[in-house]
């Protein structure tokens, strides 16, 4: 019986809506391929901008000892100095411990999260000291954003002051700044 209502179901299936989904599949294969192919073709056209911007134009920039140059067609190029910087995990004690001994404790966010039972809405509302005073674990998260980071990295290295290069991952490079005349 199973089998003749599986043979019911089969010859009911209408073969041009089964074709149509067949040709939208293989439609929907080539357009994912068209994108995966496009996304192949921006990050290789992305490498090549970074390496032109990043190092090739900087580095002849440097050789020549020059900060700025003007073409003969009003353009101006620059090599302006880019920031990166990060903490790893294995480095964040110490890399807290550095920023708060050195007076830049305010850069780092502090998360407190305490999780409270029903009827406890009364001990919510108390500071944090009274929480651990009430026998609650609170749970602490700190962390710098990894733009605040660059910027502080970018502001002290720009005013002479050294920055530890082992706690805060510090990448220093140039990158071409072209204004065009208008």
């Amino acid at each position: 019986m199973v089998a003749t209502n599986t043979l019911d179901a089969l010859q009911q299936v209408d073969a041009d809506k089964t074709r149509s989904i067949s040709k939208l599949c293989e439609d929907l294969k080539t357009t994912q391929k068209d994108i995966e192919d496009k996304q192949a073709e921006l990050k290789r056209l992305e490498d090549k901008e970074a390496l032109i911007s990043s190092e090739l134009i900087p580095n002849l920039m440097a050789e020549m000892n020059l900060q700025m140059l003007k073409l003969s067609d009003g353009t101006m190029v620059e090599a302006v100095p880019t920031y990166k910087a990060y903490i790893s995990k294995a480095h964040q004690t110490k890399a807290f411990e550095w920023l708060r001994k050195n007076g830049y404790g305010d850069i780092i966010k502090n998360d407190i999260n305490v999780s409270f039972s029903m009827g406890e809405d009364t001990l919510a509302k108390e500071v944090l000291d009274l929480l651990r005073a009430k026998g609650t674990t609170p749970i602490q998260k700190e962390a710098i954003h990894h733009m605040t980071l660059t910027n502080f990295v970018k502001d002290l290295t720009e005013r002479g002051m050294d920055v530890p290069d082992d706690l805060f991952g510090v990448h220093i490079s140039s990158k071409t700044k072209i204004t065009t005349k208008d």
